[in-house]
């Protein structure tokens, strides 16, 4: 039985061998952007900085990213959740014109 397995072994090395010698190396898949472009790996340096030393909410957070990283509102809303579920932030609210909003503090 040891025989037998060690013969289909070394016959399935041979073909492969012989069947993929005359291709060439896979192309490497394109590279993931660098996370320092990441909307999330911002958020998280305005963290570092101090930014949600106070509560913020996520349209003030999307309105200091703007001059530097444009992106839609619903993106940096779930970008803020994401890293609160990390515990990279903390939640709170805030009332904003009437309105009580989540907020995000650290």
């Amino acid at each position: 039985m040891k025989n037998d397995l060690n013969d289909i072994a070394r016959r399935v090395e041979k073909l492969e061998k012989t069947v993929f010698a005359g291709r060439a190396k896979p192309v490497p898949k394109a590279t993931k952007k660098s996370d320092n472009d990441s909307l999330s790996w911002r958020i998280m340096n305005l963290r570092d900085s101090g930014f949600f030393k106070q509560p913020k909410a996520a349209p003030e957070v999307r309105t200091k990213l703007q001059p530097t990283y444009p992106c839609e509102p619903d993106r940096v809303t779930t970008a803020l959740l994401r890293i609160r579920k990390g515990s990279q932030l903390r939640l709170t609210s805030k009332e904003v014109d009437g309105k009580r909003l989540k907020a995000y503090v650290w």
